[in-house]
């Protein structure tokens, strides 16, 4: 973790002397037409999302819509380790899920710094280890014991996030962008037991430091 924050740092302060170079630089800015992009990051988590974003009548506000994908296979009793697990006895077998996002920016310098805010919505079936009812067969009746096993654990989440960002372009084709907030979550769950409720995971409620890093592709200037 400490070391995916320090890769973040390191990228920022790239965009930041980049994209001065190129403000000092050019005297007429063009947009994209639209954006696709991606957080490679959030593929340690078992997230795989694309964002579509493009501008409004002003080529200074952009709104976008990302859709997301969760996957973690299930490993021969092996856990996964990621964000959503720091608590100590959160064992993640599996992931599986989907959720959406929506964006708006607010260029204040052309192609450069923004102000931008995120509602988000996540669906987790989580793959754990938990006291089940697990049936069995004796004198042709079906009973049940009451035994640990792998079991199920459902999870909805609503997020928003507000940050300022810097963005840069790689040949007028490749879009870079590292931004640095605050995020406030809401996680629901059926189980009264607190579980994934550490400060990134999938139960927790309350506000997180938001950090982060996209790459995509821009297309039609």
């Amino acid at each position: 973790m400490k070391n995916l924050v320090n890769i973040l740092i390191v990228s920022m302060s790239l965009l930041v002397m980049r994209t001065g170079r190129m403000y000092a630089q050019e005297k007429e800015t063009t947009y994209p037409k639209f954006i696709l992009s991606t957080k490679p990051f959030l593929l340690f988590d078992g997230e795989y999302k694309i964002n579509f974003e493009m501008p409004l009548k002003s080529p200074q506000d952009w709104v976008g819509i990302g859709l997301s994908g969760f996957y973690l296979p299930e490993k021969h009793n092996r856990t996964w380790s990621t964000r959503n697990t720091i608590n100590y006895g959160d064992e993640l077998f599996g992931l599986k899920g989907a959720g959406v996002d929506l964006t708006y920016k607010h260029f204040f310098l052309p192609r450069m710094v923004y102000v931008g805010g995120d509602l988000s919505y996540g669906y987790y079936q989580t793959k754990v280890e938990d006291f089940i009812l697990r049936p069995f067969e004796e004198n042709g009746l079906t009973l049940y014991e009451y035994t640990y096993g792998k079991t199920t654990k459902d999870f909805n989440r609503i997020a928003s996030q507000v940050y300022v960002g810097i963005s840069s372009s790689i040949q007028k084709m490749i879009f870079v962008d590292a931004y640095l907030g605050v995020g406030y979550t809401h996680g629901f769950y059926k189980d009264d037991t607190p579980r994934f409720d550490s400060l990134f995971g999938f139960g927790y409620k309350g506000v997180y430091p938001v950090l982060g890093l996209r790459v995509g592709i821009a297309f039609g200037r």
